[in-house]
């Protein structure tokens, strides 16, 4: 079909340095989804894979350079690293020093150290590993991280870093074996990536060896003829089909890369290889679409922090309208530094300027980085009071995230790292409470109401993780079930006279997709199937072994961070109606009564009226991010944790603690 010949690489090689206009079409293909899946373009909730296409193109294009080179012996290391730095640098230090003016005036303190340590692992190439260190529970948010999406091109480089000397190698030593090798390549890191990405999700995604197949696989059908049989076109648009099946079915919160990335990475594999010459490339090739190609590496670099930077003034999720401007405003600037900054910086100057131009970049990012590290991000560009709400809701992050150490004497048997707090007198716990990181923020409270009653009491919480037998998340491999099991176990050996159970259960709804009985949530009903299945069974089991049962609501919380939107003076809405807190929780709190625990607390009759306050009558904060109340959000909810914790003791069964409006 496409012949043995020794050199049959070299040609295609070759004929890959052609210009090829469906690959910029295919570059559409990758960046379009990409940028409406940051936006939050529902249909496009699979789009983060265009970052897989783009990583087969690179390997293709830049696999074919350096195998004609160094089949014709016109290789040079120095060449390759100047062609790299005219592609890559005038955009991207150009998006990075944007991003710092507006960061100055945006990002809080600690924001813009963190921005800081981006800028420098950026200029380091390192940036997926220090996003991979912080990808922890407690860590910001992808959304206040603008240089988040620099990840794909530290793994890039340091792809490229390791790859030509192995290809000299191929071509000098054994030049017949080339396809093979780099077929072994992609098998090994392929199953080395499947069988990280069920323990170390993280890893999977942001580290090179589990992403190197990728890059690969672009390579492998730049050595190999291109297919040219009557099937060329059914199999190029079969690859479209790749692309796009994923782009619009998977979901964010799936297990990913792994397997899941072969579709979209063999898609745009059987275009490259098939796609010359047939309708496909025809329709790749159209005008409209080759443009999104031709600015695609511009529009990749802008419009992630085009959208972080709208998110943290106008409020995250985003608006449609808000995302429509996103979009908007990303292919505009993009247009602009394509046609302003990249292009001409491409082609002009000679090698020297070159180096003195990436140069001046790598000097002026690390000290612009350095300062920001030293200073610990300017504080003085905000007003005191600015300044003492950040640093509060940073203290308290931190002392929350601390508190998970109370209890390294306690072992509960679950594989991950669940806080298990002594609270109240010494003694055989009388109380024990059960959560994810709610209960732990209101750990304060907790031990103040079991001090006042003066009874032993042991605090439980597996952060992420509602304490629902058989529930477990879906996206972060976080152990719940396992953890949530752990937690019955341990109730049954101490046997207290009563648990509370207390969740954040707007994630639970809203946010995060669960597993329950083999079935995966995806929307909001199912979702809500999932909880109230898991509750029913969790409130079964503890009713089992005779401890009297509590459940607390959901808090109202905040539609964003509250205490660093009022230290930005962001304009995004700050607090929820009483009318959404009951559409949203009115069904789980039907739920809830239907498992008749012995008594329910209910946090929106304290906070809510017509609206649900965030802050006390001092305008101090009630949370310290969206859901976590903060030390004044501990007070505020202390007296209905009291009464809860009393009715279960002491009082009888079946009553609810605060207003427990009908609509509930």
């Amino acid at each position: 079909m496409h012949g043995n010949r020794p050199d049959a690489g070299h040609v295609h090689s070759r004929e890959a340095l052609r210009y090829r206009p469906e690959i910029d079409g295919l570059r559409a293909l990758a960046v379009v989804p990409v940028v409406l899946f940051h936006a939050g373009v529902p249909a496009f909730s699979g789009g983060f894979v265009g970052v897989d296409v783009f990583f087969v193109i690179s390997g293709f294009l830049i696999t074919g350079i350096l195998h004609r080179e160094l089949a014709a012996g016109t290789f040079s290391i120095l060449k390759f690293y100047e062609r790299r730095i005219r592609r890559l640098f005038p955009a991207l230090f150009a998006m990075i020093a944007a991003s710092s003016a507006i960061g100055f005036f945006l990002l809080l303190p600690d924001e813009f150290a963190a921005f800081g340590r981006q800028i420098l692992a950026t200029c380091l190439f390192a940036s997926n590993i220090l996003f991979w260190n912080e990808d922890g529970y407690f860590d910001a948010e992808s959304a206040t991280k603008p240089l988040l999406h620099t990840w794909s091109l530290a793994v890039e480089e340091q792809y490229y870093i390791g790859f030509p000397l192995l290809l000299w190698l191929i071509v000098r030593y054994a030049p017949r074996a080339i396809r093979p090798i780099l077929m072994v390549g992609i098998v090994g890191s392929l199953a080395v990536s499947e069988v990280i990405l069920h323990r170390f999700p993280s890893t999977a995604f942001y580290m090179l060896p589990t992403r190197a197949w990728e890059l690969l696989i672009g390579g492998l059908i730049a050595v190999v003829p291109a297919y040219c049989s009557r099937y060329a076109a059914a199999l190029a648009w079969a690859g479209v089909g790749a692309i796009l099946v994923p782009v619009f079915t998977y979901q964010e919160s799936m297990l990913f890369p792994g397997l899941a990335a072969l579709p979209p990475c063999a898609g745009a594999a059987a275009i490259l290889w098939a796609s010359r010459g047939t309708s496909c490339a025809t329709a790749l090739s159209n005008r409209d679409v080759r443009f999104f190609g031709l600015i695609s590496y511009s529009l990749y670099l802008w419009h992630w922090p085009i959208i972080v930077f709208l998110g943290l003034k106008f409020g995250i999720p985003m608006s449609p309208t808000l995302a429509v401007v996103a979009i908007l405003l990303s292919v505009a600037i993009a247009t602009a530094s394509w046609r302003f900054v990249e292009r001409p910086l491409r082609k002009s100057g000679g090698e020297a300027l070159v180096w003195r131009f990436g140069g001046a970049c790598l000097a002026t990012g690390v000290t612009v980085a350095a300062i920001l590290i030293a200073s610990d991000g300017l504080p003085s560009r905000f007003t005191p009071l600015q300044t003492r709400m950040a640093d509060q809701s940073r203290r308290e992050g931190a002392a929350m995230k601390a508190a998970y150490d109370c209890g390294a004497a306690h072992k509960i048997g679950a594989r991950r790292k669940v806080g298990v707090c002594d609270i109240g007198p010494a003694g055989r716990p009388r109380l024990v409470i059960l959560g994810d990181s709610e209960a732990m923020a209101l750990k304060p409270a907790f031990s103040s109401v079991v001090d006042g009653l003066g009874i032993p009491a042991r605090l439980i919480s597996k952060p992420g993780c509602a304490p629902l037998i058989g529930l477990e998340r879906v996206e972060t491999s976080r152990g719940c079930a396992a953890a949530s099991a752990a937690m019955v176990e341990y109730v049954r050996t101490i046997r207290p006279v009563a648990i509370i159970i207390i969740a954040n259960w707007r994630n639970q709804l809203i946010a995060k997709n669960t597993v329950f009985e083999g079935r995966t949530s995806r929307d909001t009903a199912s979702r809500f199937d999932n909880v109230a299945r898991a509750l029913s069974r969790t409130i079964a089991a503890y009713r089992a072994m005779g401890v009297r049962i509590g459940v607390v609501r959901s808090l109202p919380g905040a539609p964003t961070s509250l205490a660093r939107a009022l230290a930005r003076n962001s304009l995004a809405p700050l607090r929820y109606s009483l009318a959404d807190y009951h559409a949203t929780f009115a069904p789980l709190n039907r739920a809830i009564n239907a498992t008749r625990p012995d008594a329910v607390a209910d946090p929106a009759g304290v906070t809510c009226r017509s609206f649900c306050a965030v802050t006390d009558a001092a305008g101090t904060p009630l949370y310290w991010d969206e859901s976590h109340p903060s030390a004044a959000g501990n007070v505020a909810f202390e007296p209905m944790l009291a009464a809860l914790a009393m009715r279960l003791l002491k009082g009888p069964a079946r009553t609810a603690i605060g207003r427990d409006d009908a609509q509930s």
